[in-house]
């Protein structure tokens, strides 16, 4: 079950099933070990093409991201800018740090740096946070010899992130020559639900079609099918936060992003929020940004009440139907 908090799109997420003979009830709450008095929210973002750019790095800073992933293309054979080594950390590649502490010192909002990777997998592409091995698409042109860090199909792709230590994600998973082209894969940790760059494709007429509805059938696809432990999250996939879609369409310009519920600024931390599920996607689509509503809390109660503590308007959403408009579900 997803939940949609009005007015600019978050998504809540919670695993809800049916147990036989029984009715509705929560079966794992991503919210649960959260302190709502304590907790910090960081506003992150995990897909965006800014590389080692210290000047994108700094836009991030100013548009108020607390985490920014530092990732490009990798591993993508024949591509003109894909990078054929780790880049990491962000202090290696710019000039005046010798550490990335000494760099965040100077942000105003920047807490915590990234490593990620777009990495080209079969006929997908996969988001790889945390990994720090360099892997890459076997292409027999540039490699005569299948080495143990190449992979050949999206399912190997996902195993050498997983094994490798990073995080993988499906990026805009759009490929949709049937419902269930996504249910075969296995390891992945969740999948993009909001892209900005699919927004303006969409609302400029590029595409004829709507590229985050098809993530979203896609999501649902995946939660009723495969599992209900599959995370979705709302990235820009595009230059950085002041990419100005050639002046229009400006609702749509830094519109995905992903909250996380976090203890402490470390870069542990955001993992442990993202395995947990403790966050949330955004669909920031207001010209001016971050006027999101906040979420004060969320509570579960005998495993069928869920109460959720916000200023804006709540939509509960079951099977593609709205089941109720409070802030308080009764399962």
């Amino acid at each position: 079950m997803r939940l949609y908090i009005r007015s600019v799109g978050i998504v809540v997420f919670f695993c809800v099933s049916r147990a036989a003979h029984a009715d509705l009830v929560v079966t794992y709450n991503p919210y649960s070990a959260v302190n709502w008095a304590t907790d910090f929210r960081s506003l992150a973002q995990l897909h965006d093409h800014v590389g080692v750019n210290i000047s994108q790095t700094r836009m991030h800073d100013a548009a108020g991201y607390n985490a920014h992933s530092v990732m490009h293309y990798s591993g993508a054979p024949g591509h003109p800018t894909a990078w054929t080594s780790v880049h990491w950390p962000l202090s290696a590649y710019i000039i005046g740090y010798p550490t990335d502490a000494a760099f965040l010192a100077t942000c105003q909002n920047l807490k915590t740096l990234i490593p990620n990777t777009e990495q080209v997998g079969g006929n997908d592409h996969i988001t790889a946070p945390f990994l720090l091995t360099y892997i890459s698409k076997w292409d027999p042109a540039y490699f005569p010899q299948q080495e143990w860090w190449h992979y050949t199909n999206t399912q190997q792709c996902i195993d050498l992130i997983r094994n490798n230590g990073g995080m993988p994600f499906l990026a805009h998973p759009i490929n949709m020559p049937s419902t269930t082209y996504y249910n075969n894969l296995t390891g992945f940790a969740g999948i993009e639900v909001y892209s900005s760059h699919f927004a303006y494709n969409f609302s400029s007429g590029l595409s004829t079609w709507d590229g985050n509805a098809r993530m979203i059938s896609v999501w649902d696809n995946l939660l009723q099918n495969r599992s209900t432990l599959i995370w979705g999250i709302g990235v820009n996939d595009w230059y950085g936060p002041q990419w100005n879609n050639a002046g229009l369409y400006p609702e749509v310009k830094d519109s995905g992003k992903t909250i996380l519920l976090v203890r402490d600024w470390s870069l542990e931390e955001l993992r442990d929020a993202l395995t947990r599920g403790a966050f949330f996607a955004v669909k920031d689509i207001g010209i001016v940004k971050r006027q999101y509503p906040v979420i004060n809390s969320i509570s579960v109660q005998s495993q069928s009440i869920i109460t959720l503590s916000t200023p804006g308007s709540v939509r509960w959403i079951s099977n593609g139907i709205v089941v109720s408009e409070s802030s308080v579900l009764n399962l």
